[in-house]
């Protein structure tokens, strides 16, 4: 759903072999750009580029198999490399990708088939742009978490309380990618299907 500037469309496309049908979709016509240069560089030759805001998914009548919302985010997680998000950082910026982050699930959840599965990623660190958004998914799209399980990296289950919150026990199989433990940036994968 936001798939520019394409490393993930170039590593879907070399899982897929090459076959099947990828859509590579972001709202960014400048990063668009950037995604079909590297859909080019990899020989990606099974994806098709749209430009759309991702919370129009799901209004049309196509259904997808697994959507991939790696979501926009505070970036928390990439700070290491990028000191500028400190500067940018605020409470009310948390507040409001979560809500954009909500309304992207949500286009999501009605994208897919029934049985489908749902990967949402950030690299932000905020339980408001994480676990908050699978509670809500789990609460209200019809979803149930998947366990995952990653080799040759450390990860952590993700938060099941924050402050006054607190998620629903399914939350539990999602993980959290801490720098510290990996000597990486940090992020949060979850992966949700769709029971009904």
């Amino acid at each position: 759903m936001c798939a520019a500037p394409g490393s993930k469309t170039t590593q879907i496309a070399a899982m897929m072999e090459n076959k099947g049908l990828l859509v590579s979709n972001d709202w960014d016509y400048n990063r668009l750009k950037m995604l079909r240069f590297n859909n080019d560089k990899a020989g990606v030759l099974n994806s098709v580029i749209t430009h759309a805001d991702g919370r129009e998914f799901g209004r049309g009548e196509v259904k997808f198999d697994k959507v991939l919302l790696d979501a926009p985010c505070t970036g928390e997680g990439i700070i290491m490399r990028e000191w500028d998000i400190i500067k940018r950082w605020s409470m009310r910026q948390v507040i409001g990708m979560c809500r954009l982050q909500k309304s992207l699930i949500k286009a999501a959840a009605s994208a897919l088939k029934e049985g489908g599965v749902l990967v949402y990623s950030t690299c932000t660190l905020s339980p408001e742009e994480n676990e908050e958004v699978i509670d809500f998914a789990v609460k209200n799209l019809g979803f149930k978490t998947e366990r995952l399980s990653f080799e040759g990296i450390k990860a952590r289950g993700a938060l099941l309380s924050w402050e006054r919150h607190e998620y629903d026990e399914s939350v539990r199989n999602a993980v959290r990618i801490w720098p510290q433990d990996n000597g990486t940036e940090g992020f949060f994968i979850a992966r949700l299907r769709k029971i009904d």
